[in-house]
Formats: structure tokens, C-alpha cells, sequence
């Protein structure tokens, strides 16, 4: 057992020995691996020289060894070709990883008892002089890896088509991962590490109160650190990838549009993130609620506001990747909106094909697999802008294979003929078919697009009241009141042509046979003169909100929150998740409806379609 442990080891070795020739940057640091792994497996050989020594423990420990040389084995491949542009590019002299492995290998080191050898050979004055040798080294071949990597790489020569800007966009990201890479005098450093200090707080400081929401990767709660009231994002578990990119981005973010994190908790099972808490809660929620109205000067505040936030993004070379409604926060008096959740954001530079985000927000490029810019997040700007203008989802009548296929082919929800001309005109220009020819958020802010020029009164706190929207004509908005009459229509150009709303892909649901007996009708459900027995539409609930109250349909939960999207008078009903975008069919005794909600998310109050309403509601209530 333990010669096969020992024989591992040295095979690892001698191929991290063999990469070395062939590292192209950050070759001090990598030779320093390399020289450290090779001076442990001195040790090691001895061990294999003495079976006494061979205990289970240090058999245990020369494997660790070995996995902790297989990593150093990819961090050398990642500094030989084609790669070591890219990640040179991204990360400059790539510290944080280095001091990983190093620290990886000393202590597994500990594990084979080499601790004396481990305080002679890792000595940190000579990674210091390592990385600086490999900084000035970086430097040195600026030229070098400008031009090599502007001719080299496909994801740049996409982003910046025109030679001349890639180039500048190259060095001038080049240089900023350099003069981060700088070596900051003492006093800086025992600056930095105070204020690091007071952002990483212990689990013991938050109190948690109620459940706000949840994803993939944590679980959103109400609650109070210290005397502030706040919104704490808890790791469910398991894989903390997501969560530690979203604290890397969200650490460096200040913007008035953007959600602040106020701290961090980096504790083994507790890994939380403390943000502020906006009252009003996203803007799906209040596009949800038909008892907040909306009047167009603050649907503009709130576009205006999501650009603004987006802008800055792209401005500090972060993609958000899954921008939508539920994304964007709301503060309580509505006065402003802000982008939030950046669990699954990437660098700018990262060049990453993943078909992530919501579905009815992807671009259509991303359904290619190219990969994600600026110009998908518009996309899904876009959307958000239909969503604003309609109260709807977008494909709200569509299941999510439904939605690819129509992305694909160009179609695009219909813009109601009541929406604002100037404002209609922005939502087809971020949606077009070519990311090329959607506007940068630079340019929407810079020209003021969606600025509006009357004042947005704040809201008294847990007021729903708000002024009707003005009786206009169809298709004609009051430009002059409402819009900045200096940049519409001339900066947006021509008009798009209407080929996105020309048509619509035709629904196919399957026809679903009704367990009754022959002629035999749902209690409650009167058939009125003319109508067709059998599986019949009931209300058009889609925006109803209802809790799950069974576990018996696999992935609905009691408590669970849906929006409902169609009834049926067999007792099925389907429904969205908001959380997740998932849609769900159920029978609808598995759900309580909330008997005073109106259609929210549809856009227009309950319409019966035929059936009386209060036998309606009581067969509803009877099913449950």
C-alpha cells in the first residue's frame, strides 16, 4: 500500500518537473512549485526506504501529497500555451492562486511529519521575491503579449471587433491587473487588514427573522446584524463556488443602483452574505401586485435607474448574466430601483459559452453557445423594459422549450399599441436579433433614453396608492411630459422593422380527457347555453397567486409560492415558481388561491369567460 502511495507521488512529481518546460509567464513562481514538491519527495523516498515509517497515517499523508502536486500540475498547464495569455490577462500574476498551492503543499507535508522541512522550504520572503521578479518580468513583455493576444483570441476579437480598440481594450486591462499586482507598502497592507477585519463578521452577530426567498445556491432571509436591518444570503451548502464569486464582485461594488454588501460571515457552515434590505421588495413583486399602480414617469425612473446600475457594472467589467425582474430590488417609498443578486456573474474578460440565467431573458446568441457580452445582458435589459411596460412575463403563454424556438427565430412578445413610442423603441433596439446592433447601457445612459423629465414624488411607506396612468391615444404618448424630447426619436434611429411582431408561434397543448362521468360537469361549474362539455378554461387567473398546501406533486412544497398562468374545469391548473422560473401543472386542489387577488401579472382584472362568478370561486374553494 504504501510503495503504490509512494510510486503515485513520484510519477505526479517527475510530470510537474516535465511541464516546467514549457511555462511561458509567472515562471518564478511556477519553478518555486516545482522545486518545493521536488524537495518533499526527498523526504518521501526516504520514507519508502524505511517500511517502519510507512504507518496508515503517513500512507494517508503521501496521498494527500499527491493530489496537492496534481494541482500544482494544472496551475503550470494554465501558464502554458494556448492558455497562459488568458490567464495572464485575467489575473495578472495570479497571487491568491499561488499562495493556495503553496500553502496545499505544505500542509500535507505536516501530514508525512516533515515539519521541520516544511519551516525550511517555505519560506515566504521567497515567494515575495518570486512574484516580483515575475511581475517585472509581465511588464517587461507588455508588447509581447498585447499582440499576441489580440490576434489569438477569438472571445476579444468578438467583444472588439476593430483591431485598433482591441489592442487599447487589451493594454489598458493589462495594466490595471499589473499595477494591482504591485506590492503595497506596509502601512497599506495593516490598513487593508483592519478595515478586512470589521467586514468579516461571526454568525453570532445575525439573527435571522423570516424566509425572503431562495435559489439554487443559498436561501434569502430578513434579519438584524448588530442595530441595522438587513437582508442576509445564506449558503444552502455544499459547493461554495457561486457564493465565493458573488463576494468577490459584490465587495468591490459601490453604486447607488447596485445593492450593497455591508458585510460578509466566513464560517465553516455559515457562509452568509449581509446586504441592505430594500422594504418594497423586487420589482416582480410589485409588477405582481395589481394594487401598487404604476404611472409611466416612475416605470422610467425605475428603467433609467436599472441602466444606470448596469452601466457601472460593465464599467468595473463585471457581466450580471441573469438580469430580470426578480433581480432588481425596490426601495420603499419607490423612489428608486437597484440590481442585486451576482451569483452567477462573470469578468468581462472571462470568456464563458454557459447558457446561464432565466430562460425567457437569454439572448439568442447564448442558444448558439457564443459567448456572453454586454450586448446578452441588453437582451435581458430589454425584457426587463417589456416587463415594466406590460405587467407580464415575457412568453408568459409559452412553456420553456416554446421560448428558445421563438427566441431563435426572431420573435419577440407583442409591445402593447399603448406604450410610449420613445419607450417601445428602446425595448426593440436592446431585444434585437443582432447584438451588434443593440445600444451599449454607456450609450443609453450618456443620451438619457429612458430619463424622465418629471419629478417621481416619493411614496409614503406601505402606501399602494399611486395616480392613474393619463387617457392617451393609442400608439401616442405625450412626449414633452414624460420623455427628454432632446434625444427621441433621432438617437435611436430608424425604426426597427416590425418582423418580431409580425406573428406568433401557435401554442400546442395537448388535449387533456376529463375523468367525469358521461355529460357530468366539476361541482360548482355551470354550463351555460352553447358551450362545449368537456375540458373547459376557467378564469383567466394567470397572475393569481397561490401557496401549495400538499407535497403529493413532486417538486411543489407546502408553502411554496406559484403564480398561476391557466385553470381548467377538469380541476388542473399550471403556474410559475418566481424564485426559479419554473413552470408547474397541478391539480389545483394541491393549491390555495388568495380569494382576493386580481390577475397580476396579466394585466387585466379576472374576466369569468362564462362562468358565474361566485359558483366559480366555491368550486375552487371545493376542490382544495
Amino acid at each position: 500500500m504504501a510503495a503504490e502511495a509512494v510510486g503515485a507521488f513520484q510519477m505526479a512529481n517527475a510530470q510537474l518537473t516535465d511541464l516546467m518546460a514549457s511555462v511561458e509567464a509567472n515562471k518564478f513562481q511556477c519553478q518555486r512549485l516545482v522545486t518545493r514538491s521536488g524537495m518533499i519527495g526527498v523526504f518521501v523516498d526516504q520514507i519508502a526506504g524505511r517500511p517502519d515509517l510507512a504507518t496508515p497515517s503517513i500512507v494517508v499523508g503521501i496521498k494527500l501529497l499527491e493530489v496537492a502536486v496534481l494541482r500544482c500540475q494544472e496551475q503550470l498547464r494554465a501558464h502554458t500555451a494556448p492558455s497562459w495569455l488568458r490567464r495572464v490577462y485575467e489575473s495578472g500574476t495570479d497571487t491568491v492562486s499561488f499562495e493556495q498551492l503553496n500553502r496545499s503543499l505544505a500542509e500535507s507535508a505536516k501530514g508525512i511529519n516533515a515539519d521541520l522541512q516544511v519551516k525550511q522550504i517555505f519560506n515566504p520572503s521567497d515567494d515575495e521575491t518570486d512574484r516580483q521578479q515575475d511581475l517585472v518580468d509581465l511588464q517587461r513583455r507588455e508588447d509581447e503579449f498585447v499582440f499576441k493576444l489580440s490576434n489569438h483570441d477569438e472571445g476579444l476579437a468578438a467583444q472588439y471587433p476593430a483591431p485598433a480598440d482591441r489592442v487599447t481594450a487589451i493594454r489598458r486591462q493589462f495594466q490595471t491587473i499589473l499595477q494591482e499586482c504591485v506590492p503595497k507598502p506596509k502601512e497599506q497592507r495593516e490598513t487593508a487588514d483592519s478595515l478586512l477585519e470589521g467586514f468579516i463578521v461571526p454568525y453570532a452577530e445575525l439573527k435571522l427573522e423570516k424566509k425572503l426567498g431562495g435559489g439554487a445556491f443559498g436561501e434569502v432571509y430578513l434579519g438584524w446584524w448588530r442595530t441595522d436591518k438587513v437582508a442576509i444570503k445564506v449558503l444552502k451548502g455544499g459547493d461554495n463556488r457561486e457564493f465565493m464569486n458573488e463576494l468577490k464582485l459584490m465587495a468591490k461594488l459601490r453604486h447607488p443602483n447596485v445593492i450593497q454588501l455591508m458585510a460578509v460571515c466566513l464560517e465553516q457552515g455559515h457562509n452568509a452574505l449581509i446586504m441592505e434590505y430594500m422594504q418594497r421588495g423586487s420589482l416582480f413583486d410589485v409588477l405582481a401586485n395589481q394594487r401598487v399602480e404604476l404611472d409611466w414617469p416612475r416605470r422610467f425612473r425605475f428603467a433609467s435607474d436599472i441602466a444606470k446600475g448596469m452601466a457601472y457594472l460593465i464599467g468595473q467589467k463585471i457581466l450580471h448574466r441573469d438580469l430580470k425582474s426578480c433581480n432588481v430590488m425596490l426601495r420603499e417609498d419607490l423612489g428608486a430601483a437597484k440590481i442585486c443578486d451576482f451569483g452567477l456573474s462573470k469578468m468581462l474578460q472571462a470568456k464563458s459559452t454557459d447558457v446561464v440565467g432565466s430562460i425567457r431573458w437569454i439572448a439568442p446568441e447564448l442558444f448558439r453557445l457564443e459567448p456572453n457580452t454586454e450586448a446578452s445582458d441588453v437582451y435581458g435589459f430589454g425584457m426587463v423594459l417589456y416587463e415594466l411596460a406590460t405587467r407580464r412575463l415575457p412568453f408568459a403563454e409559452y412553456n420553456d422549450k416554446q421560448v428558445e424556438e421563438a427566441v431563435k427565430k426572431g420573435e419577440r412578445p407583442i409591445i402593447p399599441k399603448d406604450v410610449p413610442k420613445g419607450y417601445a423603441d428602446v425595448i426593440r433596439v436592446c431585444w434585437d436579433q443582432d447584438p451588434s446592433k443593440r445600444p451599449t447601457f454607456e450609450k443609453i445612459v450618456r443620451e438619457q433614453w429612458l430619463e424622465p423629465t418629471t419629478p417621481v414624488a416619493p411614496v409614503a411607506p406601505a402606501s399602494f396608492a399611486f395616480p392613474r396612468v393619463p387617457s392617451v391615444a393609442p400608439g401616442y404618448f405625450p412626449q414633452q411630459f414624460y420623455l427628454n424630447p432632446s434625444t427621441y426619436p433621432p438617437a435611436l434611429g430608424p425604426k426597427p422593422p416590425p418582423r418580431h411582431e409580425s406573428r406568433t408561434i401557435p401554442i400546442q397543448v395537448p388535449q387533456r380527457s376529463v375523468s367525469l362521468a358521461p355529460g357530468a360537469m366539476p361541482r360548482g361549474v355551470q354550463v351555460l347555453p352553447g358551450q362545449q362539455v368537456g375540458r373547459q378554461p376557467l378564469p383567466n387567473y394567470r397572475g393569481a397567486e397561490a401557496r401549495v398546501v400538499s407535497n403529493e406533486i413532486p417538486g411543489l412544497q407546502v408553502g411554496q409560492r406559484l403564480i398561476l398562468q391557466e385553470a381548467w374545469s377538469d380541476g388542473t391548473a399550471r403556474g410559475i415558481d418566481p424564485s426559479n422560473n419554473q413552470m408547474f401543472e397541478f391539480p389545483i386542489r394541491v393549491v390555495r388561491i388568495n380569494a382576493g387577488a386580481q390577475n397580476t401579472y396579466g394585466g387585466v382584472p379576472m374576466q369569468m369567460q362564462g362562468y358565474p362568478v361566485a359558483q366559480t370561486v366555491q368550486y375552487q374553494w371545493n376542490r382544495q
